[in-house]
């Protein structure tokens, strides 16, 4: 990426990476299929998946996950199912939106500063990396805080208090940071199913709406 050289006008976009840039539930659906050759079905998977954020109190860390899994499924080894998901984690290229790369060139071409704020463990690093996109962000944050308040901050604290946007795919994320951070603009990106929701600023099916929303914010501070 070009180094971008920020000006009063520039503008600082913080993402989110699951159900925003990153296709989760496809990913998820690649694990299923994969552990299901060793006796869990999706169903189990499924139910041990929540189960393991319950008890980390809400981001994902297969550890938990897997070692769950190996005690309902005592012949199956962890080392197996982390060795089937680090095949998968090397793929998340494929996973990616195909929105997602056109939207981040062109913020790199419009004055448009990218920040990344994921909630996760080392697991969430490693899918960023193996994506491609770590050079698109000017900060990245992985977290174990959910609702991403201080991520954000750290992020805003880093690259300069100006005009912020935020999009995430939780309305309960979203919702934390517009009162913890009434100066962010949040919005809420829906890949799949579009509702009403009067919390958050703005609600989209995908980056052609961010993409306006940032084009107005810029254009009524340009006035």
């Amino acid at each position: 990426m070009k180094k971008k050289q920020l000006t009063a006008r520039a503008l600082l976009c913080v993402l989110d990476f699951d159900g925003v840039l990153f296709d989760d539930g496809k990913f998820k659906e690649a694990h299923q299929r994969a552990f299901k050759r060793y006796g869990v079905s999706p169903r189990l998977y499924e139910d041990i998946y929540h189960e393991a954020k319950r008890l980390t109190g809400g981001h994902y860390a297969p550890p938990i996950h897997y070692a769950l899994i190996s005690r309902r499924v005592p012949l199956l080894s962890r080392a197996l199912l982390h060795k089937k998901s680090a095949t998968l984690v090397r793929q998340s290229r494929q996973y990616l939106y195909a929105d997602v790369k056109p939207f981040l060139q062109w913020c790199d071409e419009s004055d448009v500063v990218l920040a990344l704020v994921s909630t996760g463990h080392s697991f969430q690093k490693k899918k960023i990396s193996a994506s491609g996109l770590a050079p698109f962000f000017k900060k990245t944050v992985v977290t174990k805080d959910i609702s991403k308040v201080a991520g954000i901050r750290a992020v805003m604290g880093k690259v300069g208090h100006r005009r912020v946007v935020f999009v995430d795919d939780k309305h309960k994320v979203l919702d934390e940071v517009k009162r913890e951070l009434p100066e962010v603009f949040t919005v809420r990106m829906e890949r799949h199913k579009r509702e009403a929701d009067e919390r958050v600023d703005e609600s989209v099916r995908n980056f052609a709406g961010v993409k306006k929303i940032i084009h107005a914010i810029k254009t009524k501070s340009a006035l």
